[in-house]
């Protein structure tokens, strides 16, 4: 047999046992998969309250509906962590731990101390104050409408302010703290005050508008 028969068949032979080598190492040491545990919704019933405060790394989803609870998604179907929420009177405290879906019949106004995410939507209401000492709160982001004739919102500390969808009669906003804010809402009456490196980027969908700002801000109008 010539050389270079040897050689391939040699070379054949070892491809091969390499091959199978690799094979039975990596099913050796393949890391078993957990099964997917089911997601499961648990429910406590709350009284009616009129204040939401979410506090530093909280995760709250706040829907308007005719009952008042609170619901976290669970493994086990069981657990609500301890100390994951208080209500004192007509507030509503949220600490962090796990997201957390809150319904409400009514509400007046919505909190954030540094909250992880905050979300808000479908709410019709008269009057509803927002303040931001920090955070990140989405407002009707999804395809639902909102409507609040008076809305005030203060937004401070490099607070995150994003609203949509939503009909506004009138509009107050402070931001101040290089906080940041995106408004997509018609607005008939909007008035603004702006100062400490603050930023608005807006549709500039309003039919009246008065500003009170300093040099340091930002103020973009856009096409959305």
């Amino acid at each position: 047999m010539k050389k270079s028969n040897i050689f391939i068949l040699v070379a054949t032979g070892f491809v091969i046992t390499a091959s199978v080598l690799l094979f039975v190492l990596n099913k050796r040491y393949e890391q078993p998969k957990e099964p997917t545990k089911p997601v499961h919704m648990v429910t406590h019933a709350l009284q009616p309250f009129q204040v939401l405060i979410a506090n530093e790394g909280a995760d709250v989803h706040i829907e308007q509906a005719d009952s008042n609870r609170i619901s976290i998604e669970t493994s086990d179907g069981k657990s609500f962590p301890a100390g994951l929420y208080t209500q004192t009177g007509d507030t509503l405290t949220i600490e962090k731990g796990v997201r957390v879906f809150v319904n409400c019949s009514s509400i007046a106004t919505i909190i954030s101390n540094k909250a992880y995410w905050m979300g808000a939507h479908s709410l019709k209401l008269p009057h509803l104050k927002i303040q931001m000492n920090g955070g990140l709160l989405r407002f009707n982001v999804n395809e639902t409408v909102s409507k609040v004739t008076v809305l005030d919102v203060q937004l401070s500390d490099s607070a995150r302010f994003d609203i949509r969808r939503t009909e506004i009669d009138s509009l107050n906003l402070s931001m101040t703290g290089k906080s940041f804010a995106e408004m997509y809402a018609p607005v008939k009456k909007l008035n603004l005050e702006m100062n400490d490196h603050s930023h608005l980027i807006t549709n500039g969908e309003m039919e009246q508008m008065q500003i009170k700002k300093d040099s340091s801000i930002r103020l973009e109008f856009v096409n959305n």
